[in-house]
């Protein structure tokens, strides 16, 4: 695992067992993407779950599709353990998504909900994607778009010019991949969601306390107390005096190519 890959994987192991309790977001998100299935008159047998963290995505597609078979994927041990404490009946498989060890047209539901807006090489991802997808077989993903957390970007600027946002790519970008890798009738959208804490460090422990906290080739200088009260003031409040944090989040769907050449021999691209 190179250094990237470690640093990410490190940060959320090291919070496994305060995930669920901080993950206000993700859980959102779990059930808008739950909702959006139930539009779909789509019975799948065997679902992968991309970058499952401890379970929560897992947990509500059990529930669902209590027939299925569904492989849970993450690469950090820690939370693939705090997923197999939920006893989801679910097969726990600790990998890198960019090099998935599947066999070709092995599922019939790929989901994946804020994983790929931390992975380098998402063409590589997709195409393993395709691949494993059976024929007619939905790829289903969410993940961050730019304009995400703009609260905390907009603070940050009263102490110096560093984003200290990860820079996430436009839904577009997505489209345009699937466009191009042969997926039929990728559909993306977006909806903003705006979450609101009590105080300052209720808004930034939602991210830190889950280890999504990663900064990635941004070097981390630690804050003086005075540059920390500067951003608590300066970070901007809603109307009702609370601590927004907005999220843009990005929904794609997309089916499989039914006349793709799927390849056993050779799953991921060189």
């Amino acid at each position: 695992m190179d250094n990237y890959k470690s640093k990410i994987c490190n940060s959320f192991s090291a919070r496994a067992k305060s995930y669920d309790h901080f993950a206000k977001i993700q859980k959102v998100v779990n059930e808008r993407m739950i909702d959006r299935l139930d539009m779909i008159n789509y019975f799948p047998k065997t679902i992968l779950d991309l970058g499952c963290g401890t379970g929560l995505l897992s947990n509500l597609l059990r529930k669902k599709y209590d027939n299925a078979k569904i492989i849970s994927v993450d690469f950090s041990f820690d939370m693939l353990n705090a997923c197999k404490e939920k006893k989801l009946n679910t097969s726990l498989l600790c990998a890198d998504i960019e090099d998935l060890p599947m066999k070709s047209m092995s599922f019939d539901l790929i989901i994946s909900n804020f994983t790929l807006h931390w992975c380098q090489n998402l063409q590589k991802i997709l195409y393993n994607v395709q691949n494993c997808l059976s024929e007619k077989g939905i790829f289903f993903f969410s993940t961050l778009g730019p304009d995400s957390l703009n609260e905390i970007k907009e603070a940050f600027l009263k102490i110096d010019n560093i984003n200290p946002v990860n820079n996430f790519i436009d839904m577009h970008h997505y489209g345009d991949m699937l466009n191009e890798l042969g997926f039929i009738d990728p559909v993306m959208d977006l909806e903003n969601i705006t979450l609101k804490f009590d105080d300052f460090f209720g808004a930034i422990n939602s991210i830190r306390k889950i280890g999504a906290n990663v900064s990635i080739d941004k070097p981390k200088k630690p804050l003086t107390k005075n540059e920390v009260n500067t951003i608590i003031n300066s970070f901007p409040k809603s109307l009702d005096n609370k601590y927004p944090l907005t999220y843009e989040v990005i929904y794609g769907t997309a089916w499989a190519k039914e006349s793709m050449s799927h390849d056993d021999s050779k799953v991921v691209i060189p």
